[in-house]
């Protein structure tokens, strides 16, 4: 990527963390594929770019656009899942934000994993229970690797948190 295409990539991300919603609408009329489609620098969906480095904001001001939520992408990333992956604060906010949006909570990603398979690997409790919240199938098993449901994911690896949770649920 130049340095200018690098530059005005990162101006689009800048106005995805701010969330300013004059910015957003006037990347929307500056960009064909903003904000149901992919940009064309990573070839990432607009939403995945605005769950991992956005603001509530940015992500709000998509879902009242109307962006397809049901996907996985080709990093075996969904929005949910992507919300799991976030490092800020505000993870928890997102995910139930994507949730009430429509976004799919048993959308199976990376490993065939569902969001509470990945919530179970991350000892994440808070996830499981807004997951389970929204009608989280917690007997869904991958098709491949070791064919596990989320609480078989959760003592292969270890996570007591989890365990006792998705048991308590069970």
């Amino acid at each position: 990527m130049s340095s200018d295409a690098y530059r005005e990539y990162e101006r689009f991300l800048n106005v995805l963390r701010t969330g300013a919603a004059p910015d957003l609408d006037a990347l929307e009329h500056q960009i064909e594929s903003f904000p149901g489609g992919t940009d064309g620098f990573l070839g990432r969906r607009w939403i995945i770019n605005a769950v991992d480095v956005g603001s509530r904001l940015s992500v709000e001001w998509m879902i009242g656009r109307h962006v397809d939520l049901n996907f996985c992408d080709e990093e075996g990333r969904t929005p949910v899942i992507a919300a799991l992956g976030r490092s800020k604060a505000d993870r928890y906010e997102l995910l139930e934000l994507l949730l009430a949006g429509g976004a799919p909570v048993n959308l199976k990603g990376q490993n065939d994993w569902t969001p509470a398979h990945w919530a179970a690997a991350g000892d994440d409790v808070e996830a499981l229970r807004i997951l389970v919240g929204h009608g989280a199938d917690l007997s869904v098993r991958t098709t491949i690797d070791s064919y596990a449901t989320p609480l078989e994911e959760a003592r292969a690896l270890g996570k007591k948190n989890a365990v006792a949770y998705l048991k308590s649920v069970g």
